[in-house]
């Protein structure tokens, strides 16, 4: 299968020096997609030098915490930076690729693919399987800035004949009307103000797109929990693989929070090249 148009994309962590683990991540990177354009997203002045990327920086306001990165990947700017390419491949630096099925993945033509979240004690708040995880994840671009380009209302409004309380005649009921109507815009009442009170409540990024992506542009496309099964595993991969068939997805997520020892046997050899970005390389990010 020829190469889609895929841009392999490595927040930065805010640790002075790439870790032994942080290495690892990035020697099965450049193993099994090594042929695709793959870039750091850093804050400006971040120097990193390593073979086969390029640096993506943007301001150093969207980095130094989780918050910050949350509004960075939230925002329009962000996926149009990457508007050359159709998909975005999200990999943090605690996922691992296993094979180069990349070019697969991006001819399922989902708009999100990403581990499945499956109900357990490491997730108590969540009440069913869903799909979302954003530290490995792939998004088509156009999907993703249909959401953010909604013209849909955040807060649906009603009318004074659909709200009793609102059916108020005279000098009171113009004054609601008048409180009413700038609800009615999306401009005020949109997919923006929702994210940036999502983002300031502690929202996860990843969450928004798997609750609300579909609210905003009904046509978003998420990969059901069986298909994101052979995509990536993250929590639980013992049970994911039974789930599986007994098949090792494309990647993983988070592999030494969630069992380290079932994934051991699967690492590659890490390479200690300083010309490539070793341990002795100072990083930056969020």
């Amino acid at each position: 299968m020829s190469a889609p148009k895929v841009a392999i994309v490595v927040p930065l962590s805010n640790n002075p020096r790439l870790t032994e683990s942080e290495l690892l991540s990035l020697t099965h990177l450049d193993h099994f997609l090594g042929r695709y354009p793959r870039f750091f997203l850093a804050p400006p002045r971040t120097r990193l030098v390593r073979d086969g990327f390029e640096m993506k920086h943007f301001p150093s306001r969207y980095f130094g915490s989780v918050k910050a990165h949350n509004r960075l990947l939230l925002s329009e700017r962000f996926y149009r930076s990457f508007g050359d390419y159709e998909f975005i491949l999200i990999h943090h630096l605690d996922a691992l690729v296993f094979s180069d099925s990349l070019a697969y993945w991006c001819g399922r033509n989902f708009d999100l693919l990403a581990p499945p979240w499956i109900p357990g004690p490491d997730f108590p708040w969540l009440k069913e399987a869903g799909v979302g995880n954003g530290g490995f994840s792939l998004r088509r671009i156009e999907g993703f800035l249909k959401v953010l380009r909604s013209k849909r209302l955040w807060r649906e409004v009603k009318g004074p004949n659909e709200n009793p309380d609102a059916s108020h005649s005279g000098l009171r009921g113009a004054a609601r009307a008048l409180k009413r109507l700038p609800l009615q815009w999306y401009r005020l009442n949109g997919v923006k103000q929702e994210i940036r009170r999502f983002v300031d409540r502690g929202g996860n990024e990843d969450r928004f797109w798997w609750k609300r992506g579909q609210g905003y542009y009904p046509e978003f496309r998420i990969a059901p929990v069986e298909t994101a099964l052979e995509f990536a595993f993250e929590a639980y991969p013992r049970e994911c693989l039974e789930l599986n068939h007994g098949r090792l997805p494309f990647g993983c997520h988070a592999w030494e929070r969630y069992d380290k020892a079932f994934w051991e046997p699967h690492l590659l050899p890490t390479k200690q090249d300083p010309a490539s970005g070793d341990s002795r390389t100072p990083v930056r990010g969020f």
